[in-house]
């Protein structure tokens, strides 16, 4: 239904945008794009392709629609000029014979769109295929944060069309490539967080993915959003690469401790600013400090970007790894609740089934640590309102004791027992 409700919408949108394009908007352009997309959806063979051509679609008409709430200003001219630019590239690169198989075994992306859950706005992502891709197959995946550049999608899946459609290079990947669009340019903090997991969690209903082989990579401000978005949600990754990271903040090390059974490798071009190679080692020292598994690498030939080679070193390093969960761990909480949503609002992920929610007051961000020995699960805690532990999660039998800062945990004490 919601689909239904969502297609009639956007049906609607493009009457009103081929009636009424913003100005500086090559209208004819726009309308030849959207009878195109229109023709290869109801040829398309699969409802995936299918699904992609609307989203094309419906990304263009959005972006359109946004641009005639804008006055007559330098800005808005110069963001009806990218328009025209993204929609002719998309025109140019549609080839005749558009079929699921060629962008399956091209090794071209495929984009989609979703209402987010956070805000209800539309925002989208683009997925890679494996190799012979076989839906009843179950696949590794790698998410891979985009670094800065245009905040508008037409842009983002724009890059798809800067190359001819690719039906010659054979697609030799055996995993899932998701980009998240993850709302432009917030590093990756906040909605921008948000976007990344419900764009997996979009993923995760299409198609059968690897739980635990499922990592995190990403260059410049997305491999500083690998670093703080791993470090919020460690549970979900097998091991992540984090390249030339853009920390947000240079305090990104305090959350070296939450990473423990996650490896990190490290790689940045040594003809770069400076900055982000100090980044890298900030980080990576404070894992070594640790205990923790990371390693790092820097290449004298490059620069902010990241050579062919050492994409395909960075994926075959990735894929050795298999998630784990040690025994001993620590988490502390960032400033904000993580996503994805925890059981209850404003909890933060925490680690394994131990979720923690800010304490009111003070200076000192919450911090657990949590030993798990046979039947017993003890937890110390710093600057901890509460803690919610998730027995399930934690695979606690019956008799299990769980002592909270060196007493037997009781409702009372600030721990609340979710059972099975």
């Amino acid at each position: 239904m919601k689909e239904l409700v969502f297609g009639m919408l956007f049906l609607s949108m493009a009457c009103i945008v081929s009636a009424a394009a913003p100005r500086g908007v090559d209208a004819n352009r726009l309308g030849a794009l959207y009878s195109l997309l229109d023709a290869l959806e109801r040829t398309a063979e699969t409802p995936l392709m299918k699904r992609h051509l609307r989203s094309l679609q419906t990304i263009f008409q959005t972006e359109a629609l946004r641009q005639t709430a804008r006055g007559e200003t330098r800005q808005a001219a110069r963001e009806a000029d990218r328009l025209n630019q993204n929609v002719e590239k998309c025109l140019n690169w549609l080839p005749d014979n558009y079929s699921f198989d060629a962008v399956a075994q091209g090794n071209n992306r495929l984009i989609f769109t979703f209402a987010s859950e956070l805000d209800h706005t539309l925002q989208c992502y683009a997925l890679r295929l494996p190799k012979g891709f076989n839906p009843d197959r179950v696949y590794p995946l790698i998410v891979m944060l985009h670094g800065m550049g245009p905040s508008d999608m037409p842009t983002f899946i724009s890059y798809e069309f800067n190359q001819p459609f690719n039906t010659e290079r054979p697609n030799n990947s055996s995993v899932f490539v998701l980009e998240p669009f993850g709302r432009g340019n917030l590093y990756y903090q906040g909605a921008g967080e948000a976007d990344v997991f419900e764009a997996i969690a979009d993923v995760k209903k299409q198609f059968n993915v690897d739980e635990d082989r499922t990592y995190l990579t990403g260059q410049s401000m997305g491999g500083g959003g690998t670093w703080t978005v791993a470090a919020h949600t460690p549970d979900f990754w097998a091991a992540i690469a984090p390249c030339c990271p853009a920390f947000m903040f240079s305090e990104a090390p305090w959350l070296a401790n939450n990473l423990a059974g996650v490896p990190v490798r490290f790689w940045y071009g040594e003809k770069d600013n400076p900055k982000y190679g100090e980044n890298a080692r900030l980080a990576h020292e404070a894992l070594q400090a640790a205990g923790y598994t990371s390693e790092i690498h820097a290449d004298p030939r490059a620069g902010h970007g990241v050579p062919a080679e050492e994409h395909a070193a960075i994926r075959a390093w990735l894929l050795q790894h298999t998630r784990t969960i040690p025994d001993t761990f620590s988490y502390t909480a960032s400033e904000f609740p993580s996503y994805p949503k925890t059981k209850t609002k404003n909890w933060h992920w925490g680690r394994n089934g131990v979720y923690i929610q800010r304490a009111g007051g003070g200076q000192e961000l919450p911090f657990f640590t949590c030993t798990r020995d046979g039947a017993t699960l003890r937890i110390d805690t710093r600057n901890c309102g509460v803690l919610m532990v998730d027995c399930k999660k934690q695979s606690l039998p019956e008799n299990a004791e769980i002592i909270l800062n060196g007493k037997p945990a009781a409702e009372e004490n600030g721990c609340i027992l979710i059972q099975p």
